[in-house]
């Protein structure tokens, strides 16, 4: 005889629904939750009654501590609102309350975490999880430092728990810079001014009150966290922008609207932005479309003004540590001394200290070692826009930097830094330039002159969509310009010679291609 297919839910029902739903919040996963309670109505119901509690408890219960403590200042950073910058920097400091907590049964009701913002942070750490673990493992692939074999760089847990938590800290830092620059100025009712010669003294690199807004804002921020913790935010930023880098050049290449903006190619970080801020999930479905209408679809929901920086209103490149800088400049110490810093063994005024401290060194160590401000304190001078930061140096063990010859613990246990390195060492080969192919002569010429041709198939000819630039550097003509050298045409003969080009080519282009902007290849 069957069994009844109520018996479960029959059962079910004698045990009072708060323990099924605190059973539930056990639930390893968001499919086997929804698998789970689409079995009978009394899982469901408890699901109903506490939705929110399930859902938190099953995204934040797999979280490492580490993680679990950045999601949470994330959080109160998005649904922080302030007017002005002195109302965002007492903002900043009470995201990082060291009380804070997203567990419901703590908090008074005004404050819970709502059904839209935990699905929207269910999102997010899908985006972080599948962005650090893309990144860790192309690095750890590509780079010759770190693919060695045997090799002393392993991606365990605590170093892809470094992946996520700078992630998490460069979309904090998006969200404070665009609400700051939102509330420009409210201080002053809205008005931005020259700064006056006391305010210069605080930050004598911001000429303008809004600039000087931002940096204590900012600095608000970077006071939470160790100088290796922003190093690790920016260089995520850098990581994040090379592995788009490929297929945004390639939608500029073959898009006549964002093409006739952009003067040249993504040929370095900062030009990337754009993208890094319109958010994970985005970057996400840009990179792994497979055709270029894909792509264009997501394109048309972005800001053309977030592609130029003077229009932009979004966050700009995280390029330096405001904190950092600040403190230098009001330490007192004059060059000498600064340099004297080398030998102190954890100058905490300088690398301050960690937001979480998993107990490794390597990354301080590695920012002390390798960081470009590192010859103000006496040691030696790196590139490590181009040496260090390719591979991620502020996210590696100290062991995994000494099993690489890269630092050395001494007999009395304190670190040298400067061990001597091979000249044979992989951290001196030359590697290739992530953005080499986009900065030749050749691919800045043919981007200026594709710029000229679709801005003409724009504002003439009112062309959008797909550009057929296989034709165009085929184009008889276009070859011609592109193997002039510079110096044999002046100003004025550059301008004829573009028009000339406008003129002939977006007339034939028009002409004899017309399905070119209503179908592009697959």
């Amino acid at each position: 005889m069957d069994r009844d297919p109520n018996y479960n839910s029959a059962f079910l029902v004698k045990i009072p629904i708060e323990i099924i739903s605190y059973t539930l919040s056990f639930m390893p996963d968001k499919k086997s939750l929804l698998n789970t309670i689409l079995t009978c109505r009394v899982l469901n119901n408890a699901y109903s009654q506490r939705k929110a509690y399930i859902m938190t408890s099953i995204l934040f219960s797999h979280m490492h501590e580490s993680v679990y403590q950045e999601a949470i200042v994330f959080h109160r950073i998005k649904r922080e609102q302030w007017n002005g910058a002195r109302a965002g920097v007492r903002a900043v400091h009470r995201a990082f309350d060291p009380d804070r907590t997203i567990d419901q049964g703590q908090l008074p009701p005004h404050k819970r975490i709502s059904l839209t913002e935990i699905e929207l942070l269910h999102l997010f750490h899908e985006g972080v999880e599948w962005w650090a673990n893309r990144i860790a493992t192309n690095l750890k692939r590509n780079h010759s430092v770190l693919n060695t074999n045997p090799s002393p760089f392993v991606l365990t847990p605590d170093i892809m728990n470094r992946f996520k938590r700078a992630i998490y800290r460069l979309y904090m830092y998006i969200d404070i810079l665009e609400k700051t620059i939102a509330t420009g100025c409210a201080d002053n009712g809205g008005f931005n001014r020259p700064v006056t010669d006391r305010e210069r003294e605080e930050a004598n690199w911001c000429p303008l009150l809004d600039h000087l807004e931002e940096h204590r804002i900012q600095r608000a921020f970077y006071s939470h966290y160790s100088t290796a913790e922003i190093e690790q935010m920016m260089n995520i930023c850098e990581l994040i922008v090379t592995e788009i880098a490929p297929e945004l050049n390639s939608y500029i290449q073959y898009d006549i609207e964002l093409g006739s903006i952009l003067p040249n190619f993504v040929d370095q970080p900062k030009f990337g932005m754009p993208m890094v801020v319109q958010g994970l999930q985005f970057m996400r479905t840009f990179v792994t479309a497979r055709s270029y209408y894909q792509r264009r679809r997501l394109m048309t929901d972005v800001n053309l003004a977030d592609w130029i920086p003077e229009h932009t209103i979004r966050a700009q490149f995280p390029s330096q540590d405001e904190k950092l800088i600040y403190d230098i400049l009001h330490c007192g110490l004059g060059a000498d001394d600064l340099k004297e810093l080398e030998n102190e063994p954890d100058p905490l005024w300088v690398s301050r200290k960690p937001f979480y401290d998993d107990g490794d060194n390597g990354p301080q160590l590695a920012w002390r070692k390798f960081n470009h401000h590192i010859g103000l304190f006496g040691g030696d001078n790196y590139n490590s826009d181009l040496q260090c930061r390719p591979w991620g140096y502020v996210f590696w063990s100290q062991s995994m930097l000494e099993g690489a010859g890269f630092m050395a613990t001494r007999d009395d246990g304190t670190v040298d830094l400067r061990p001597p390195i091979s000249p044979y060492h992989r951290f001196y080969r030359p590697q290739p330039y992530a953005y080499a192919r986009w900065r030749t002569c050749h691919a800045a010429r043919w981007a200026s002159l594709a710029r000229h041709v679709k801005r003409y198939l724009r504002t003439m000819w009112g062309r959008y969509g797909w550009f057929n630039a296989d034709e165009f550097i085929a184009d008889h003509l276009v070859r011609q310009l592109l193997s002039f050298s510079g110096y044999e045409f002046t100003i004025a003969q550059w301008e004829s010679l573009f028009q000339e080009i406008l003129y002939r080519y977006t007339y034939n282009y028009c002409s004899n291609y017309p399905h070119n902007y209503l179908m592009a290849p697959l």
